[in-house]
């Protein structure tokens, strides 16, 4: 079970990056943005060790991880509409996820770590592929150094350590808590600084924030064998996966505290308050231009109202 909690972190850890913390961060800082991460890794590392406690089955945690589930079930649904359903309505485009994430939930806790098992296969492949499909278009002009203020590459650096970590602690229960993840959140965050790399590689800094999601503009670039046939519309899923983790992580904790019935029914409500979110761009944006302090409240709630570790 060990492995297979590294695996479903591996996701978790990358969950929230796919558009809006990868641009926000490129945005900030430019090219120095690999600075932020490189501090925003050893930020998080810190926070991983500071944070030994099991999070608790109760309606406080349940809430702070319906937050994080909104904003994960909102970011998906409006990259799968922006960039491919375009005529399809939000709602109708994040009912499919739902409906696998309630059916995830009808089984047992360790369906959850065999899905990770097969994804884990998958997502490592499709990202090598996008690797070397892509690495013909990196130009290096693209990382000149630009000049920052150090504010911004530090609130950057607190940003990623936020945005990377707080999946994490969700998935801290009674059974994960004394797991180390230190491994798995490097490597993961070794993947991130990749996926920065190539962003900003080819399409350049400035450039970045024009774009919604720029991780999806990359991967138009890619032709394999001469051949130019969507090719985009598959590798994309190595992010989908992430998010489709955590939400069932998420998901999984309601479970927990609510039961089955319970849960289901608030994951319903929550779809449709995500709906409702989707189709106003004023709450988008607030979402978007407010996830560093939204984060903040949820992770300084998990420190405080969970359990500590208690030695011997």
């Amino acid at each position: 079970m060990k492995k297979e909690y590294y695996f479903l972190n591996y996701f978790n850890i990358r969950t929230f990056f796919l558009g809006i913390g990868l641009s926000r961060i490129i945005k900030d800082t430019k090219s120095l943005c690999f600075i932020s991460i490189a501090l925003g890794t050893i930020m998080g590392i810190i926070i991983l060790k500071l944070f030994n406690k099991e999070i608790k089955n109760t309606l406080v945690n349940v809430i702070l991880a319906s937050t994080l589930f909104v904003i994960a079930l909102m970011i998906i649904t409006n990259m799968i509409s922006s960039m491919f359903l375009t005529e399809m309505p939000k709602f109708l485009v994040a009912l499919p996820i739902i409906l696998v994430i309630l059916y995830i939930l009808t089984k047992k806790e360790r369906v959850i770590y065999r899905i990770t098992n097969i994804l884990i296969v998958i997502n490592i492949t499709l990202f090598i592929i996008t690797i070397m499909a892509l690495l013909p278009y990196v130009k290096s002009i693209n990382f000149t150094y630009n000049t920052i203020p150090l504010k911004n590459i530090l609130i950057a650096s607190l940003e990623y350590a936020l945005l990377s970590t707080t999946p994490i602690l969700i998935s801290k229960d009674k059974k994960h808590y004394k797991i180390p993840i230190i491994k798995t959140y490097v490597i993961s965050s070794l993947s991130l600084a990749l996926a920065f790399a190539l962003v900003i590689g080819i399409l350049g800094a400035n450039t970045v924030s024009v774009y919604r999601y720029p991780e999806y503009v990359v991967l138009k670039r890619i032709t394999l064998f001469n051949n130019s046939a969507n090719l985009e519309n598959i590798l994309c899923f190595y992010w989908i996966f992430d998010a489709l983790m955590f939400l069932t992580t998420c998901a999984n904790l309601m479970k927990k505290t609510l039961g089955l019935k319970g849960s289901m029914i608030w994951i319903i409500i929550l779809t449709l308050i995500t709906g409702i979110i989707n189709g106003n761009y004023i709450y988008i944006a607030f979402i978007y231009n407010h996830i560093l302090s939204i984060f903040i409240v949820v992770i300084t709630l998990l420190f405080f109202l969970n359990k500590k570790e208690v030695d011997g």
